[in-house]
């Protein structure tokens, strides 16, 4: 009791700060909230709550115990003592000041001094309370604002939200397209939402595109969704992952209450289909495809640098076990050649949530080298590590290599299996030599899926890293070590021809690369 007479009196608040600083104890705000209407003379100066006037500390009492709600109407009592005028608005300090004419309606003040109106209101019936803008001060004027705020209010006390009737319900394809502009710069690769368009443009579109969003069923995603749920399961899900965040963004936006994508999967088909992983080459071969790059290197590197270039980024792809995007990013500035670490920035990571820290063994060390001296004049901080010049004319042009093109290397070199197989190779030889599971899931830049182990996880194992990667990078250049001649590798020969002509017979030609 002791602690609610320390609260201030009505006279002594002045702003929505004010307001908003007191403690949400309801019994408190109800006390200033009597003191505020006692104060007052004249139906005038009576609040408004819903359909009912606050006359006296009955009607007070009688209200809800919502501090917010509460608080609400108290910084309306607060105006009451000082009218706004349409002239004033422009002297206001930053900040919320309510109106005080008992629909809800404030006005916003920016630091920059911007002054825009809005209005907080309690639909009656649901007791769901929505706060919605009026438009900015001096294109509407105060007066006219306070004629919506009432038509607003009434609605409200009739069980009518304002948002849904001012608004025109959009069609499918507006809410995709709304989606998609809020929520897509935060998904992972850049082709994401790509592929999500060019799904939902084969599927769902064509079908319920133009449907108001209020219109569509259950059943009307599920059929959408079918064709593709039987012949492609990824892109099935993928639909229904796209169509979930749209809905959950209309029924944000109050054009429906309710989430038509639950339930879809209840009406497509069970399908069983057998698990398919990346094709990934044997540990035990890794030694060979690094050594024909090696001598795809040194038989390209001074005709055509920009297949020089594709080599050593691939050989660099599999002494790391970086994914491909992440590799071709890589920039001298990103290197600490005295510590011999590589950062990628959590922005080009998978998750986009952490950076991730690359112990750089001997080999890999020695793949920069080799990288500098063939890209000189590309290796200033900004400049990307896997990068070529090109003469154009006379000018020269520097292009970093590209992810495709990494990834059609090794069909080049004659090898099977996929750039992101290495990843595994890495994963299976290192589990063969008994290393913690942990360290090779950090090694491989995989995030902790367990809350309760990211929260007590705090390190990152670089140095024991350090350790793993430096004995993978022995294994995978072994057919490389002591000057051996790489041309005597057992296995598939590669043919070594002239130097006007690409190793395994291609014609030499510029590597088309993006930047």
């Amino acid at each position: 009791m002791t602690g609610r007479r320390r609260l201030p009196s009505v006279g002594d608040l002045r702003t929505a700060a004010d307001v908003d600083a007191l403690p949400d104890d309801p019994v408190a705000l109800k006390m200033l909230l009597v003191e505020a209407v006692s104060r007052g003379s004249g139906v005038e100066t009576y609040l408004v709550y819903g359909d009912q006037w606050l006359r006296n500390a009955a009607d007070v009492s009688a209200l809800p115990d919502d501090p917010a709600m509460l608080k609400m109407l108290l910084m309306e009592a607060v105006n009451r003592g000082r009218r706004l005028t349409n002239s004033g608005l422009g002297r206001l300090e930053p900040g919320r000041h309510y109106v005080g004419d008992g629909t809800g309606l404030f006005v916003d003040v920016s630091e920059k001094r911007k002054v825009s109106f809005g209005q907080r209101l309690r639909i009656a019936g649901t007791g769901k309370r929505i706060e919605l803008g009026l438009g900015s001060w001096p294109a509407f004027r105060l007066e006219e604002v306070k004629t919506k705020a009432v038509t607003h209010q009434r609605m409200a006390r009739h069980g009518k939200n304002p948002l849904l009737v001012r608004a025109e319900v959009p069609t499918v394809a507006e809410a995709v397209e709304e989606f998609f502009k809020e929520f897509g710069p935060s998904w992972v690769g850049r082709n994401t939402e790509r592929a999500y368009r060019a799904s939902l443009a084969k599927y769902v579109l064509p079908r319920l595109g133009a449907r108001r969003v209020d219109q569509v069923r259950r059943s009307d995603l599920a059929a959408a969704v079918k064709p593709a749920w039987v012949e492609y399961r990824r892109v099935g899900r993928d639909l229904l992952r796209v169509l979930r965040g749209t809905f959950r963004w209309v029924r944000a936006h109050d054009f429906r209450n309710d989430l038509p994508t639950d339930g879809v999967e209840d009406l497509l088909p069970r399908i069983e289909r057998e698990e398919r992983h990346h094709e990934a080459m044997s540990h035990e071969d890794v030694a060979e495809a690094v050594a024909r790059a090696r001598m795809f290197e040194n038989h390209v590197r001074r005709v055509t640098p920009s297949d020089g270039m594709l080599a050593l980024a691939f050989e660099m792809t599999i002494l790391t076990g970086l994914r491909r995007q992440e590799l071709v990013g890589i920039r001298w500035g990103d290197i600490d050649g005295s510590k011999r670490v590589l950062t990628i920035d959590a922005h080009r990571m998978k998750k986009k949530t952490k950076a991730h820290m690359v112990p750089l063994s001997s080999a890999a060390m020695d793949v920069l080298r080799r990288a500098r001296e063939l890209g000189s004049g590309t290796d200033s901080e900004g400049d990307r590590v896997f990068a070529y010049a090109e003469h154009i004319g006379d000018r020269v042009a520097i292009r970093p290599i590209s992810p495709y093109s990494l990834s059609r290397f090794l069909q080049r070199l004659g090898l099977n299996g996929t750039l992101h197989g290495f990843r595994s190779a890495l994963d299976d030889w290192a589990t063969e030599k008994g290393t913690d599971a942990q360290i090779v899931e950090r090694a491989l830049g995989h995030a902790v899926k367990s809350k309760v182990r990211r929260a007590y996880s705090r390190t990152d194992l670089l140095e024991r890293r350090r350790a793993l990667m430096e004995a993978w990078g022995e294994h995978a250049t072994r057919a490389c070590q002591g000057g051996a001649d790489v041309r005597r590798f057992p296995g598939p020969s590669l043919p070594l021809q002239e130097p006007h002509q690409s190793v395994l017979g291609v014609p030499r030609k510029m590597t088309r690369v993006s930047s």
